[in-house]
């Protein structure tokens, strides 16, 4: 069999499979969400560990001895690009599962890293103007949350556009889905993100100050590995819940799948 049969066969299998997707609701998101991440659970997990280590040996460091304010601040920048590749990694292996193909975290990885530029300028980006929301009385946070709700997996999934362009195509998409978005992606952020800080401080306080900070930082650690892959593979299944209603690419990737397997 040719490479070119090969390829358009791909095509074919992960277009049949996007297009019998049907539009779901915002709890239907999260449900297949959390199912495709259940099913592929290990390779989600690679793709979010190996970027995430840097940012859970500072996070270790510092529940030792802790920083200063701009110490803080720039350790956060860096926390916020590893957290962009991780959550990059992960969306592409959550993507590969669900057009059929074998989730690959190394591969995933490989893609992330060559799409370093946008990944990390969209990813910052959000960042930056959550940070902002939430100072204003937070609810602006989550409002923002739910513009970028694409951010940082964008990049991966649409290799073909830029940093700027991946915020710009974000909000577009989400727009008039703002309450889905929220329900689908942020809820469950700020779920993960209330987990992770009440398991942190409960771990914290119930031993002494020292071991506690740094069993605290562990358990966060490891919630966040916990968890992550179940928010990367909800945001990947809402990309794909807001292309269908909003630009009917259920159909396109249906008439693709018949193409291929006529052409085949």
């Amino acid at each position: 069999m040719s490479d070119a049969l090969t390829s358009e066969e791909t095509i074919s299998n992960a277009a049949a499979r996007i297009a019998a997707l049907r539009r779901v609701s915002g709890a239907e998101v999260v449900d297949e969400g959390i199912q495709l991440a259940r099913e592929n659970y290990g390779a989600l997990v690679v793709a979010v560990l190996v970027p995430l280590l840097p940012y859970f040996g500072v996070r270790v460091w510092n529940a030792s001895d802790g920083l200063g304010l701009w110490p803080s601040l720039f350790v956060g920048f860096l926390n916020a690009i590893w957290a962009s590749f991780a959550g990059a990694s992960a969306a592409r292996v959550a993507m590969d599962a669900l057009e059929g193909s074998l989730p690959d975290p190394v591969r995933a990885l490989r893609i992330a890293l060559r799409r370093g530029g946008p990944v990390v300028l969209s990813g910052l980006c959000r960042a930056i103007l959550v940070v902002i929301g939430y100072i204003a009385l937070f609810i602006p946070g989550l409002y923002v949350l739910s513009v970028y709700a694409l951010i940082p997996a964008l990049p991966v999934l649409e290799p073909g556009i830029g940093g700027w362009q991946a915020l710009r195509r974000s909000a577009t998409l989400t727009r008039g889905a703002r309450r889905l978005a929220f329900g689908a992606y942020v809820a469950p952020c700020v779920f993960l993100a209330g987990v992770n800080l009440a398991l942190s401080m409960l771990a914290a306080r119930v031993m002494e100050p020292h071991v506690g900070r740094l069993i605290g930082a562990l358990v966060g650690c490891s919630v966040t590995v916990a968890l992550m892959p179940f928010i990367a593979a909800i945001q990947v299944r809402l990309y794909v819940e807001l292309r269908m209603r909003k630009e009917a690419i259920d159909i396109e990737w249906a008439v693709a799948s018949l193409g291929a397997g006529t052409a085949a």
